[in-house]
């Protein structure tokens, strides 16, 4: 048994989950599924966001070197981009050289044996939020997960924009040498959300299911040093406090949460 506190770091998914079975969550949800709630907190697995990639190839003029400048531009090559003017970037767009395609997305064909330009467009800050509930009150069943991908109509905007900049991009004089034709089915115009929906996949970042915030915000899970609220001696320490996307991997912010808040459970164990 724990001596001081408990830490739960379990990540955007799994975090909620625990505390909801635990009784810790919204009352109504958790009586639903046969729990007794124990603390009343709402916002326990609301604001789930994600990044979500959506393709767009090219095939190439020729065979594309496989030497370690195009190796940097790869892993250095996604460029950020602000486009509503807040000082924040809206969405990114990834290149990725090869000689396949890339996994998880269409292959068209009569491709099969051209080099590849494959391209990405994600929305960093999605306005849609998703959500994770129980569907059991037995730990071995997954918890269900609703991304709400595309839940925001702004969303969808910020997409448009970020194909259209891409393939304008794509067909700047200077890649001439290299972009023979762009493939697949992707249109533009309002049939693009149809083909974002059925193409896209997840970048694997999920977020803000016990997000942080003042005590004002009555969905607020967490407070400014982690402490879920109405709870003694329990912390949660990984991404589901982060109450916006980082632009870009949350690896690393989720690394500067831990680094800091193990500074917060020393000082407040001292």
């Amino acid at each position: 048994m724990p001596t001081k506190e408990v830490i739960l770091c379990a990540g955007a998914l799994k975090t909620p989950q625990l505390l909801m079975l635990s009784g810790i969550g919204d009352s109504e949800h958790l009586q639903s599924v046969g729990i007794n709630p124990l603390i009343h907190l709402p916002g326990v697995g609301l604001h789930l966001r994600d990044h979500l990639a959506t393709p767009l190839m090219f095939a190439a003029k020729k065979e594309l070197p496989s030497t370690p400048e195009w190796s940097t531009w790869q892993v250095l090559g996604p460029a950020n981009l602000d486009w509503e003017g807040n000082g924040c970037a809206d969405f990114q767009i990834q290149w990725v050289v090869r000689r396949d395609f890339l996994p998880g997305f269409p292959k068209p064909s009569g491709y099969e044996d051209t080099d590849v330009i494959a391209t990405v467009v994600a929305v960093l800050h999605p306005h849609g939020e998703g959500s994770v509930r129980l569907a059991s009150a037995d730990p071995a069943v997954a918890p269900v997960i609703n991304p709400n991908y595309l839940g925001d109509d702004q969303d969808m905007v910020i997409w448009r924009t970020g194909f259209k900049l891409l393939r304008q991009l794509m067909a700047a004089p200077g890649m001439g040498e290299w972009v023979e034709a762009e493939i697949g089915d992707c249109p533009q115009g309002k049939k693009l959300e149809e083909y974002v929906r059925k193409n896209s996949i997840s970048q694997w970042h999920p977020v803000g299911t016990c997000r942080m915030s003042s005590r004002a915000d009555f969905l607020s899970v967490v407070d400014d040093r982690c402490r879920v609220s109405g709870v003694n001696a329990l912390r949660v320490i990984d991404a589901s406090i982060m109450p916006e996307h980082p632009s870009g991997n949350t690896q690393a912010p989720t690394m500067a949460i831990a680094e800091i808040a193990s500074n917060m459970v020393l000082e407040d164990n001292a």
